[in-house]
């Protein structure tokens, strides 16, 4: 069975950068998406595109733990100085050339990435550690996607402090990262150019035995429904399929995703969705620890229920549910009613006061009168 073609306006999931949508189509190998949760734009093929496999340009690469090595590629060793990839055959079949002595030596792509490689005739124990001259103290170093860091202390091959010059973040790198500016700040917004990832214990993905809220589930789900949030308001390809977001924001406390992650996981969470409008009585203007609660999938629908009222030629009022009615006053108290129903059987669950309770109706009728049309 063929598949149908890809068209403008599909969207798909992508494995590691959220969703996608399609901005414009020339053939099956010439495809123009933009992500959701950045903006950025790319072109990819339609295959790439079905499989998921399509990687956001904005956002690094994690280098391999052991990655491949060719000729000319140069690496830091622990205690010897740089050495030169002059040969490669195998994994365990390398020659490097240590630039310092000239001293050439086989070894494996394993001891290479150790920093462990020693020249021929070096005396047993730890000699003095060769400081590299870029990796001397506020040597500069350029990122691919985090802008500029310096060093503040060099350890050893593998453990190199430094600290970027743009948010202040320091964390450690192994040098060989360092040089191919595959480092981290945890503290930039990436995420539409306000959400960063942030210090602490919660991790957007898991290996499928760590997470210790759903073991097994490699994505976290409050990263989830933090750059869900994020791409909600802050999107201009998600505000143009749903304006009523134009103007929503989230609370500062909440750009760093350790913040966020921290409250979703002491709420109530499980088989729940993030809800910004019922503490504020209708439609909130932002997400925050104290505007948001967490509420069943069917509750959040019954509370974002289009409420519409036209009026119609014969200067009667038609409401969304297939219900026509003399008059404004009366339609509109018919739809406050159902929402009030609502709110209170949302908070019983929760076991909540109404914060609106005494604004509740007011607040809710204004809303609905500006739907009339």
């Amino acid at each position: 069975m063929s598949r149908s073609p890809i068209k403008v306006g599909d969207r798909f999931r992508t494995t590691n950068c959220g969703m996608v949508e399609v901005s414009e189509v020339v053939n099956s190998k010439k495809i123009l998406v933009i992500f959701d949760n950045t903006d950025e734009k790319k072109w990819t093929f339609s295959s790439c595109l079905r499989k998921g496999n399509v990687h956001d340009p904005s956002l690094p690469r994690l280098p391999s733990k052991k990655p491949s090595v060719k000729k000319g590629d140069i690496f830091t060793t622990n205690y010897h100085g740089d050495i030169e990839v002059v040969n490669y055959v195998s994994a365990n079949e390398v020659t490097v050339r240590f630039i310092k002595t000239n001293d050439l030596v086989e070894t494996s792509i394993t001891r290479i990435n150790e920093g462990v490689v020693k020249p021929p005739g070096s005396p047993p124990g730890k000699p003095e550690i060769v400081i590299p001259s870029d990796m001397q103290v506020d040597f500069r170093h350029t990122t691919k996607n985090y802008g500029d860091l310096k060093v503040v202390k060099y350890h050893h091959a593998k453990l190199v402090k430094v600290k970027f010059i743009q948010t202040g973040f320091e964390t450690t790198a192994a040098a060989h990262d360092i040089r191919h500016g595959e480092v981290w700040d945890k503290l930039k917004p990436v995420i539409h150019g306000v959400g960063y990832h942030g210090t602490g214990p919660y991790k957007s993905t898991y290996s499928n035995r760590d997470n210790p809220f759903e073991p097994g589930r490699v994505k976290c789900r409050a990263y989830f429904a933090w750059s869900n949030m994020l791409t909600r308001c802050y999107s201009k390809a998600n505000q143009l399929r749903q304006p009523s977001y134009i103007g929503v924001v989230v609370d500062e406390e909440w750009h760093n995703f350790q913040n966020f992650a921290e409250w979703y996981y002491a709420q109530n969470w499980k088989g729940m969705q993030l809800d910004k409008d019922l503490l504020c009585g209708g439609h909130g203007k932002r997400y925050g620890p104290d505007t948001c609660v967490m509420i069943p999938e069917a509750d959040n629908k019954a509370l974002n229920r289009e409420t519409k009222i036209q009026k119609t030629s014969s200067g009667k009022y038609h409401l969304s549910i297939n219900l026509t009615i003399d008059t404004i006053d009366e339609a509109v108290d018919i739809f406050t009613t159902a929402q009030l129903h609502i709110r209170e059987a949302i908070f019983h669950r929760l076991d909540k006061e109404d914060p609106m309770k005494n604004d509740a109706q007011k607040i809710i009728q204004e809303i609905i009168r500006k739907r009339v049309r």
